[in-house]
């Protein structure tokens, strides 16, 4: 069995026994009208200054978000296709390095993030809704991957590009993706 330090100093054991013994002398006599002896506690042993522990400020929290709700999101499968050649000078440069699928999907995820920007402040009704895609049979490709989307956004671009609401959850993400990487690739050629 292990030695355990005592959770009270010397000084206070002795005070704990003072008060504890006190109260049993008062509990044991049987009239209360006969004056209790008083017992004198002992002073509270004041601490050494070097021994003091350091005070520490109180760090503020940070007040909580109260009106503030994170915006709820949405899962939507996108989907586009690989681009006809000089169609995007940065799709030109990546598929030197990776192969055309990985290459949409880097400029895919750049493309979407700028195309809620442009959701948000009306833009996008200004913007190009497609682009040509390479029809050749070794690149026509489909790349397919899914994004989490603000619901607000999400709404928005539906009333847009499926007003009906009778288009497919792959159809809209296609058209989506497509106007996404359309508006990129516009933007290319105006830096």
């Amino acid at each position: 069995m292990a030695i355990r330090k005592p959770t009270l100093s010397v000084t206070e054991a002795r005070r704990l026994s003072v008060v504890r013994s006190a109260a049993s002398q008062q509990i044991s006599q049987p009239d209360g009208d006969a004056a209790a002896p008083s017992v004198p506690l002992p002073a509270a042993p004041v601490p050494h200054p070097k021994k003091q522990a350091p005070t520490v400020k109180p760090v503020a929290a940070p007040a909580p978000n109260i009106g503030r709700n994170p915006p709820k999101k949405v899962q939507v499968f996108v989907s586009a296709f690989v681009p006809a050649p000089k169609v995007s000078p940065v799709f030109d440069i990546l598929c030197k390095q990776y192969p055309p699928q990985k290459a949409l999907q880097m400029i895919l995820r750049r493309a979407l993030d700028d195309y809620e920007e442009i959701l948000t402040d009306g833009t996008f009704q200004k913007s190009p809704e497609s682009y040509p895609p390479d029809t050749s049979e070794a690149h026509a490709v489909l790349v397919q991957t899914s994004r989490m989307i603000p619901a607000k956004l999400l709404k928005l671009a539906r009333a847009h590009f499926d007003p009906l609401e009778l288009e497919s959850a792959r159809a809209f993400g296609l058209k989506l993706a497509t106007a996404a990487l359309a508006a990129f690739f516009a933007r290319e050629f105006k830096r």
